[in-house]
């Protein structure tokens, strides 16, 4: 008899996708179950990409991804933060920083909105447009805003099944711009860059972003006056061809920057006139892996630490599985790194909880609002959230 493996949430799969199981009296049900293995696999949707069921492939992205980083020491968020918040940053702003983007985007040049760094960047306003990788801050009166990268570049394409993961189609140059956008007055084009980290510097909101965004392009860092807009670009002596999720932090009026985590944790300090940066410190790290990458500014934790969020990932299937953790530093020079918790992935609303692109985040925001902290991300390149944690659990995870 014909047996078909199904999936419920794609179009039906061709006859090469049917299998036969075979009976035998003698090893019948070991050679029924390598029937059934090698029949499933090879006509697997899951690896020919050809049926995407939400539930096979968090099921099999988790497995795999649990499995490759289980030397990292992954928890659970709920483990370390029992009690939080989420904050849906996109019911709140995705429809009017999406709105923004598409009448600035139509009417600037090209440049303006080209974020990664094209060149010559298409414009397609029908595209499915997201508002992408997150960085909530305080404004200069207080209020909250969010920072975030406005793009045509998404893994979730079908705007009918926004859960459904559906690769940006190849050859394709997107725009990129970002917007700053206030729950009161409403979201203001910014100007491009990728990669958001929105921070405060002497009372005042300022971001560090880049353009370009990867090694073939190059990144070119950049820090953005988050009140003026106004953009410059930054400096550094023996600079690699890319240099991006620098994570700030001030200490005694001057500007620093966490450049790199591993195999040291090498710190920047910038002059915020000249806008020339150049390495002062450079302490030993143990992550438990080599592929850290640096990912939130820093907001203030006690009297004698920082804290930021950095991140890694592994590839299972083409897929980038991310995982983050929460880190301490010293508030004074070496600003060597003292505590971290365990390596977690960020919480999802309910509303994505079965999407394909979970495996995808990407934090890029921290703000401190009184007792709390607000880690602001992306995840699958489709949606932004926020969650809320208390200063008190943050400090009890690191046990500082």
């Amino acid at each position: 008899f014909w047996v078909k493996p199904s999936c419920s949430d794609s179009p039906p799969l061709d006859a090469s996708s049917y299998y036969i199981p075979f009976f035998f009296l003698y090893r019948g049900q070991m050679f029924l179950l390598v029937s059934f293995a090698l029949s499933g696999f090879a006509h697997s949707s899951i690896l020919e990409g050809e049926c995407r069921s939400a539930s096979l492939l968090q099921t099999s992205t988790r497995e795999r991804g649990t499995d490759k980083a289980s030397k990292l020491n992954l928890t659970s968020w709920e483990k370390l933060f029992p009690t939080y918040s989420i904050l849906d940053l996109d019911a709140e702003l995705s429809d009017s920083a999406v709105a923004l983007a598409l009448e600035t985007c139509s009417t600037m040049s090209k440049s303006y909105c080209d974020g990664f760094a094209n060149g010559n960047n298409q414009f397609n306003k029908s595209a499915v447009w997201k508002m992408l990788n997150p960085s909530v801050y305080l404004a200069a009166d207080g209020s909250l805003r969010t920072l975030a990268l406005l793009s045509s570049y998404s893994q979730c394409q079908n705007a009918h099944e926004p859960n459904r993961l559906i690769w940006p189609r190849k050859g394709t140059n997107y725009s990129a711009l970002l917007v700053s956008c206030g729950a009161d007055d409403g979201c203001k084009a910014v100007g491009p860059g990728l990669d958001p980290h929105a921070f405060q510097f002497q009372g005042h909101p300022m971001a560090f972003t880049n353009i370009g965004g990867t090694s073939k392009r190059g990144c070119h860092p950049k820090l953005v006056n988050l009140t003026s807009f106004e953009e410059t670009n930054l400096s550094l002596p023996g600079a690699s061809k890319c240099e991006k999720n620098w994570q700030p932090f001030t200490y005694n009026g001057t500007l620093f920057f966490s450049q790199w985590l591993h195999p040291g944790h090498r710190v920047l300090s910038c002059n915020v006139e000249s806008y020339a940066c150049k390495a002062v410190f450079d302490t030993s790290t143990n992550f438990g892996t080599e592929k850290i990458h640096g990912g939130t500014p820093y907001v203030e934790l006690d009297s004698n630490h920082f804290v930021a969020v950095a991140h890694t990932f592994t590839l299972s299937k083409k897929m980038r599985v991310y995982l983050h953790k929460f880190f301490a530093i010293q508030s004074q020079p070496p600003f060597a790194v003292v505590a971290q918790t365990e390596w977690f992935r960020l919480p999802v609303a309910e509303s994505h909880a079965h999407a394909e692109w979970l495996s995808t985040q990407y934090a890029g925001g921290l703000a401190r609002r009184g007792q709390h902290v607000i880690v602001s991300y992306g995840v699958g390149d489709c949606i932004s959230q926020g969650v809320e944690i208390s200063i008190t659990s943050l400090r009890q995870a690191l046990g500082v």
